[in-house]
């Protein structure tokens, strides 16, 4: 149905524990080429959002 991808998969160089990672979004550059769009990970994501605004679709529903 839709690929389904690792912590790994978001990152170029091998991650020290792939049980967890916490990073900023901002040192995110960009999402690599190879994650398409829609997908599901195979892990939790926690944001913390202290300004801004984003919207984002979890399980086809849309959340601001």
């Amino acid at each position: 149905m839709f690929p389904e991808y690792q912590i790994r998969d978001f990152f170029e160089q091998p991650l020290p524990f792939e049980a967890f990672h916490i990073d900023k979004l901002e040192t995110l550059n960009s999402i690599p080429s190879k994650i398409v769009s829609p997908h599901k990970h195979h892990f939790h994501e926690l944001f913390y959002v202290t300004e801004g605004h984003a919207v984002h679709n979890v399980d086809f529903e849309e959340f601001e």
